[in-house]
């Protein structure tokens, strides 16, 4: 372990080879806990990109940018859903807003995150359900009750005042 180049860098896939002195006596390999652990963050990654839109790699919660004091709140709430792992405990973020106020982006930044401290995540936008009200929204979510957690960000529909 002490010359471990990382798990990225591992010459033994993943494995620590400790060879006998002993000819009487064959090698001896233990599966590596931080290479799995590795490999299992990869792959929960690679399953995230199948599903995830096109243009939202790039969206991170460290790179959004807060237009007013509503989009502060909304950041520091997904701050901290992300560092409390909310979704742990069951706990659903569900994004209400007008279009372009970057409920996607803050949705997209969770899910990166999540993946990185090692969670599955399920991404959904309420337009790809084809879907508006709450109680169908609310069906589609407990579909996804076997994942650790999900996403869900839907544009709200303003009413006109006079």
């Amino acid at each position: 372990m002490r010359n471990c180049p990382g798990p990225e860098k591992c010459p033994y896939g993943g494995y620590i080879v400790y060879a006998s002195e002993d000819p009487q006596y064959s090698d001896l390999m233990y599966e590596c806990s931080i290479y799995r652990e590795f490999r299992r963050v990869k792959e929960n990654m690679e399953r995230l990109i199948k599903v995830l839109p096109k243009g939202l790699w790039e969206r991170r919660l460290d790179n959004f940018i807060a237009e007013d004091e509503v989009t502060e709140r909304a950041l520091d709430l997904s701050k901290k859903y992300v560092r409390h792992r909310a979704w742990k405990i069951g706990s659903n973020f569900i994004l209400l807003g007008g279009y372009g106020t970057g409920k996607t982006h803050l949705a997209a930044g969770i899910a990166i995150e999540a993946v990185n401290m090692g969670d599955t995540v399920a991404f959904i936008t309420a337009p790809s359900l084809k879907i508006g009200d709450f109680k169908t929204i609310s069906e589609k979510i407990q579909e996804c009750s076997g994942l650790t957690f999900s996403l869900l960000t839907t544009s709200a529909t303003r009413r006109k005042t006079r």
